[in-house]
């Protein structure tokens, strides 16, 4: 099936991006979900539990929360009132709910919100990884972020040890620059990570496909970018 047999996206359904646009990139093998089925939208009221759940209770002993350096963490009470901040706000703070048929599934954030951006993603289940989701999730919430805020390029860092959310990296459209050594931010000091960068202009220039059968549905476990 070529390309230009699909149909367009609307503005909400990519992000807010305006213009004709064929849904997704050519990727690799038949989806468990469709791109039509992932959505990502503003947080909402709903969303605060989930992720504070996420962080501070279910996902500790996971890979990729691991990495993360809990001392430099506010406390849960903090916590909520934040993404409190962030449902009151939304354009203040670059982070997207995830949904999938219609049910919210996880986050996509950058931080800071600036020129260059670092990506990140949480989602709270294990058993809505492994599908197909995050890899379409992914591009849908950089056309939203590169829609809303004024950054040039976004990074995605990854813990060497996380082999899942390193899968689904190389299956987006990215350019790998290298290993670095990670002492602040979200990691715990002293983490080893794979980075990885899409800038705005590579972004836009990219040709996407509606064709169902392009998407890999094959991400594992911990597929967290």
């Amino acid at each position: 099936m070529s390309g230009s047999q699909g149909a367009t996206n609307s503005e909400k359904d990519f992000g807010g991006r305006g213009g004709e646009k064929s849904a997704k990139p050519k990727l690799a093998k038949a989806p468990r979900v469709a791109w039509a089925d992932v959505k990502v939208r503003d947080f909402a009221p709903a969303d605060i539990e989930p992720m504070v759940a996420y962080y501070f209770y279910g996902m500790r002993d996971s890979i990729s929360m691991q990495q993360v350096d809990y001392s430099k963490y506010p406390t849960e009470a903090d916590y909520r009132q934040y993404l409190q901040g962030v449902v009151n706000e939304p354009m203040k703070t670059a982070l997207v709910t995830v949904e999938w048929r219609g049910r919210a599934i996880g986050v996509h954030m950058v931080n800071p919100v600036g020129t260059e951006s670092d990506f990140q993603a949480a989602f709270w289940q294990t058993q809505d990884r492994g599908m197909g989701v995050g890899t379409i999730s992914a591009l849908k919430a950089a056309a939203y972020f590169f829609a809303n805020f004024p950054m040039d390029v976004l990074n995605f860092r990854i813990g060497t040890d996380n082999k899942a959310a390193l899968a689904v990296a190389k299956k987006l459209p990215l350019n790998f620059i290298g290993e670095q050594t990670v002492e602040q931010g979200p990691f715990s000091p002293m983490t080893r990570v794979r980075v990885y960068t899409l800038s705005r202009q590579e972004f836009e220039d990219m040709s996407f496909s509606e064709d169902a059968d392009d998407v890999d549905d094959e991400e594992t476990d911990e597929s967290d970018l």
